[in-house]
């Protein structure tokens, strides 16, 4: 495949696949992609309008992988995959006025390892086994004459070690339990001084029952977490939690496609790495993330009526409660991770999807998405963003999507939107971002040629050349044009 589009935007991939006889396969594919995002976008400064450039907005990408599948003779099953990317790219700077500049440089390498073993024993027993190694840099770096010798670089090396495996018991048609466990072992080098070179050993221990029949299935999950994290060659964070969950879903009438699901669950979270050591963005003071989680739904589903082949409406209403909930907290210049001390979140997710066949070659596929979520911080009273919005998280959002699939082609549309969302707890004009729709367009038809398959795509993104941000002070592309071909052999 080759991809090609605006601000320099050029990507081509390629996806190889075998079969070894009749039960091992494999697949290699690498994907290069490269632009230099000079984008155009629009400064109002006053009354007065002018076109600038964002800089140092350049990327190249790789990634590639590698997967085998194999099938054993008494039935049971092996999956391996290998898994690299490597990036260079530039961090344009906030636009607060006339000042875009910006120095800041990130490099990314990540690859990981894994490989699954599944082995069945009759329909009762189940045995699957997993092991995985990751592998995590990134270096930061900035020129800047407020630095000693004039630069900054910042190196960060995660590893960890992953291991679990499950155990899966069916004694009867209706009814299974299992009990998991993982182990994982995470280790941080950084050549910063500040750096505490941590160890962390995590297990978690699961176990789940079910209970199924025609009209009714419930879940209930126990989850035991234990963790301790050695850094500086000392005791850090240590937990000991344990977390139920418990969900039912049921369809109430034989003859009406209607599923009701009620759901509670506690969450545990401990902070990442990322979260408390990385240079300017890291807080070594923050505590783990606990949450009550309450959630009710429904999915409708209508019998054929007419053209309409498929309509399904789903709808969730949730509320969460959550303590020390960790976010990362805008600041003048830089992120930094934060616990909010108690935060409720209350929200409604719905969706809508349909096909309708308009003729026997004609067929319209339609979606439609929709999300409130109220998330406020309850924590102090007396404080300023008491039962204010949490920065960044609008109250309504939402996507939609056609795609009309004729003999001569597909056409789709589609839109993301968002209302707005303000960059502070304070709710002033100051930290206001305003809401913005990004639509898309896109056209695309089948080749056949011999025995190669021609897939040629067309999009227009953002084709009403909307200037918006998702973070304040950033702005977004404007028009973009994209050309895809993906050859089948």
């Amino acid at each position: 495949g080759f991809k090609a589009g605006s601000f320099g935007f050029y990507n081509p991939s390629v996806l190889y696949a075998q079969k070894f006889g009749k039960h091992t396969w494999a697949n290699i594919g690498v994907d290069f992609s490269s632009a230099h995002g000079r984008y155009p976008y629009t400064l109002v400064n006053g009354t007065k309008k002018t076109t600038e450039y964002r800089t140092n907005t350049d990327i190249a990408q790789l990634s590639s992988e590698c997967n085998l599948h194999h099938e054993f003779d008494d039935g049971s099953q092996i999956d391996a995959k290998a898994y690299y990317y490597d990036s260079e790219r530039g961090l344009p700077g906030a636009v607060i006025l006339y000042n875009s500049n910006s120095t800041e440089r990130l490099a990314d390498r990540n690859a990981f390892m894994q490989a699954r073993y599944t082995k069945w024993w009759g329909y009762q027993w189940q045995l699957r086994t997993m092991a995985k190694y990751t592998y995590g840099w990134n270096r930061y770096t900035d020129t800047n004459v407020k630095y000693a010798g004039g630069e900054q670089m910042d190196e960060n090396l995660q590893r960890e070690y992953y291991a679990a495996a499950i155990l899966r018991y069916q004694p009867s048609a209706a009814w299974a339990i299992s009990l998991a466990q993982d182990a994982f072992v995470n280790t941080l080098d950084s050549n910063l001084p500040s750096c505490p070179f941590p160890i962390r050993y995590t297990s978690l221990t699961a176990l789940q029952t079910e209970y199924r029949v025609e009209w009714i299935r419930v879940r209930g999950m126990l989850i035991g977490t234990m963790a301790d994290e050695i850094a500086n060659g000392t005791l850090g964070l240590s937990a000991r939690e344990l977390t139920p969950t418990l969900s039912v879903s049921m369809r109430p009438f034989d003859t009406t496609p209607l599923f009701v699901r009620l759901m509670y669950k506690e969450t545990f979270r401990m902070p990442t790495f990322n979260d408390l050591y990385y240079f300017r963005s890291g807080n070594k003071e923050l505590r783990p993330e606990r949450a009550h989680e309450y959630n009710v739904g429904i999915t409708w589903q209508a019998p054929q009526i007419g053209c309409i082949e498929e309509l399904e409406f789903t709808a969730d209403g949730y509320f969460n409660d959550v303590t020390d909930k960790i976010v990362a907290f805008p600041t003048t210049y830089v992120w930094k991770m934060a616990n909010y001390g108690h935060v409720h979140i209350t929200g409604l997710d719905a969706t809508l999807t349909t096909q309708c066949r308009v003729t026997k070659d004609i067929a319209l596929h339609a979606g439609v998405s929709y999300m409130l979520q109220h998330a406020i911080d309850v924590t102090d009273p007396m404080a300023k963003g008491y039962r204010v919005q949490l920065p960044y998280t609008p109250l309504h959002s939402g996507s939609a999507r056609v795609m009309l699939s004729t003999p001569w082609g597909r056409m789709g549309y589609s839109m993301v939107a968002s209302s707005e969302r303000y960059s502070m707890s304070e709710h002033s004009a100051r930290y206001r971002i305003a809401p913005y729709a990004e639509h898309t367009l896109t056209l695309s038809h089948d080749f056949a040629l011999r025995s190669v398959d021609l897939i040629a795509q067309a999009e227009v993104i953002n084709f009403t050349n909307a200037q918006y941000e998702v973070i304040q002070y950033y702005p977004m592309p404007g028009r973009q044009f994209r050309l895809s071909f993906t050859i089948k052999l």
